[in-house]
């Protein structure tokens, strides 16, 4: 995990709608050599023999199985009236990114890897990790690249991204379109971008040891790319993402307004084995977040005419949409993650708020978290007021509900002021499902400090990637600088 920025820029408060957006990977490949794909929309690669290439090491890599170093700390907070006791527990040097949790509690780290000998050079990765935290296997792939995980209840792994030249996959080996060299063949055919590589699709599927069961490449001369993945209620995969110009996946082609002109936002859905078996395209420009409710139809947070223009879109099974709720006209606010509560209800929460109006209410912070019926009806918001902050959210199958991410000076979510130590401080806080604070909590020391996206976890509680740029107290105890991992357990 890069730290973040000392001071938050106008530029980190329009693009922090993740927090690996923190984490940005540089923009071009570093040499070696590239696959290429001179011609057709898609390709499908079939693993390779157990002799292809190793992947490339990881820095500091820890042996499968291997210890990590945790403190436990534990204290008592008192939240809406009756005490709720927290034990923490750390895991130290565990790798920043995006943490997925399975129904056994096993973990996959998704985000930027440090690779090569000065451990500056950060690339995309995948990690696996028992319930423990020990790491079980590591993946480094490019460094112009995004991916986005699943991680399934048998140790699989779905995911999509997207990618710029050639993604390996130590099995399978994607290569992005090279645009044509004259002005024909290609729904986009601007003089800038002929010869040019285009930025494409990929989706894939690991084994639970990390082995590629298939691997899927889509584009063409436009850039093209996978912004969100869910499991559906039928078992499909549900893949959401931005393009221009003419996607095909298999025998389904759809094409962005403008004649390719412009972007716009695709919507596929994929079986067991990455064949696509429906594709449509949506009229907004941005996908920010993308949850599936049990009857298969989908909630998509997204922007609309030149990204100014804030909504929440509900759509049915085939796409038909059902539903358009107005969040705002003007151009800071973003949805940082979506949930879907047992009740039908629709959490959302919103970082880049600028102090500007959401839903027609004034909002008194840097981001907020709402919740919404499921026809669209808001049923509470609570600003996260700070001088600035960042947050993600996570719900529990209790209807809980926690935020977390990065706050400067000082957050009152209701139980009173957490003051920042440093730069930036981590923090945590959880709601019950009517808008009540039942605790919250502030990580972090004198330095620039970070939270990264939380995941609920099976039976209770929470689990939150953070970054500490300087050796700090936590609970009394001498926590290293680096990223680490905390299990926030409820009593």
């Amino acid at each position: 995990m890069l730290k973040p920025p000392s001071r938050p820029t106008a530029a980190l408060r329009r693009d922090l709608h993740r927090w690996s957006a923190v984490l940005a990977l540089a923009s071009a490949c570093a040499g070696g050599r590239t696959a290429e794909q001179s011609s057709g929309t898609s390709t499908s690669v079939e693993p390779a023999s157990s002799n292809s290439s190793p992947q490339p090491p990881l820095t500091s890599e820890p042996a499968p199985g291997a210890e990590p170093e945790s403190h436990t700390l534990s204290w008592a907070l008192p939240a809406s009236g009756s005490p709720v006791a927290l034990s923490l527990t750390l895991a130290l040097d565990t790798g920043g990114g995006e943490v997925h949790v399975n129904a056994a509690g096993e973990l996959l780290v998704s985000g930027p890897r440090a690779v090569g000998s000065g451990a500056e050079q950060y690339v995309a990765a995948l990690a696996r990790r028992d319930a423990a935290g020990n790491e079980l296997w590591a993946r480094a792939y490019t460094q112009d690249a995004r991916l986005f995980s699943v991680l399934e209840d048998d140790g699989s792994i779905v995911a999509a991204g997207y990618f710029t030249g050639s993604l390996d996959l130590a099995g399978a080996e994607l290569g992005s379109f090279r645009n044509p060299t004259s002005a024909s063949g290609s729904a986009v055919s601007g003089t800038s971008r002929r010869g040019q590589l285009s930025r494409d699709i990929s989706v894939f599927r690991l084994s639970p040891e990390g082995n590629v069961a298939w691997a899927r490449r889509f584009g063409d001369a436009g850039d093209q790319g996978a912004l969100a993945i869910q499991r559906g209620a039928a078992g499909e995969l549900i893949v959401a993402g931005a393009f221009e110009g003419q996607l095909v996946m298999d025998d389904l082609t759809v094409t962005s307004n403008g004649g390719g002109s412009w972007a716009d936002t695709f919507i596929a859905r994929f079986d067991e084995h990455g064949n696509a078996l429906s594709l449509w395209r949506e009229a907004p420009l941005h996908v920010d977040a993308l949850a599936v409710a049990p009857d298969g139809s989908l909630w998509i947070a997204g922007r609309e005419n030149d990204l100014s223009a804030n909504r929440l879109w509900k759509l049915g099974a085939e796409g038909e949409r059902q539903l358009t709720v107005h969040v705002d006209d003007e151009s800071t606010a973003y949805a940082g993650g979506l949930a879907l509560g047992p009740d039908g209800a629709l959490y959302v929460i919103y970082n880049g708020t600028g102090f500007l109006p959401l839903f027609g209410r004034d909002i008194a912070g840097g981001s907020a978290l709402v919740r919404l019926s499921s026809a669209g009806h808001i049923d509470w918001l609570q600003a996260l007021s700070a001088d600035f902050t960042y947050a993600s959210l996570a719900l529990s199958a209790a209807g809980d509900v926690a935020v977390a991410g990065s706050f400067t000076g000082s957050l009152d979510l209701g139980g009173g002021p957490l003051v920042s130590s440093g730069s930036l401080d981590p923090f945590v806080a959880s709601f019950s499902a009517r808008g009540e604070l039942r605790y919250s909590l502030r990580l972090g020391g004198a330095g620039v400090d970070g939270g990264g996206p939380i995941s609920a976890r099976p039976g209770g509680g929470w689990l939150l990637p953070f970054y500490l740029e300087l050796p700090t107290t936590l609970g009394e105890q001498q926590v290293t600088a680096g990223e680490h991992l905390l299990w926030v357990d409820e009593h």
